[in-house]
């Protein structure tokens, strides 16, 4: 069995951890309070990777975009090129700040050098015309 870690009094974005509740299939499950006054618990993991850093009411005024292609290609890249996107990129509000703007449906996301990570001064938006013509947006 591991030792829980404590993270009483820490905040994850809006959230700051109220208390420990319990252990759920090894996971410690910890209640929070959002800055909107919204109590509810979360576990450790998806606070510390930064999968839950607000109440749900407050997740959905940040962005309005969950429901989006355009979320599910940052969702796409977090989860598929974790390791080659930087950390800045994590959060979904600092991403669309970087990109959203030159974003239309049906652009891909590119790196200029795929031997550097996915990031602002590398990327820029890709779109398909035909068999074998491109063209490249660059993030704004």
């Amino acid at each position: 069995m591991s030792t829980r870690i404590d993270i009483e009094g820490q905040r994850f974005g809006k959230l700051k951890v109220l208390s420990f509740y319990k252990t759920k299939n090894t996971h410690a499950i910890w209640n929070v309070i959002c800055d909107c006054g919204k109590k509810f618990m979360t576990s450790c993991n998806n606070l510390k990777r930064k999968n839950t850093t607000s109440c749900q009411s407050c997740g959905q005024k940040t962005h309005g975009l969950s429901k989006t292609s355009y979320h599910r290609k940052w969702e796409n890249l977090r989860s598929n090129h974790k390791n080659n996107t930087c950390s800045e990129w994590y959060n979904f509000v600092t991403f669309k700040n970087d990109t959203y703007n030159t974003f239309k449906e049906g652009y891909r996301i590119k790196r200029k050098d795929i031997n550097k990570i996915y990031s602002k001064e590398n990327c820029y938006w890709n779109c398909r015309l035909g068999k074998n013509d491109y063209f490249q947006v660059k993030f704004e």
